[in-house]
């Protein structure tokens, strides 16, 4: 199910491509023709669509996988009771071995 949101999500978020998008046909000098598919700028403001893309499919994720990862790595800081536990074994492990 969560497959199946993330591609609706998907398709409806490049949808305005597709609405955006046009052709051009240009004549080559051997006489074939070429065809290439353009967005065209002119029907909406591409600086803010290009900063809307950035923040959602960049800055988005990077915080994301920031903010988790941080999680994670608390969580195992605290699971080893943090730098206090490595000190003591260090240290009476230190002090039993020069006896």
């Amino acid at each position: 199910m969560v497959m199946v949101a993330v591609w609706v999500a998907s398709a409806l978020y490049s949808s305005p491509r597709f609405i955006w998008a046009g052709t051009i046909t240009s004549n080559l000098s051997n006489g074939l023709t070429d065809t290439m598919c353009i967005m065209q700028r002119i029907k909406y403001d591409s600086q803010l669509f290009d900063m809307i893309n950035f923040t959602v499919l960049y800055l988005v994720p990077l915080s994301v996988i920031t903010v988790l990862y941080s999680l994670i790595a608390m969580t195992l800081w605290h699971s080893s009771h943090g730098p206090e536990r490595h000190c003591r074994t260090n240290g009476n492990a230190g002090a039993s071995n020069s006896k």
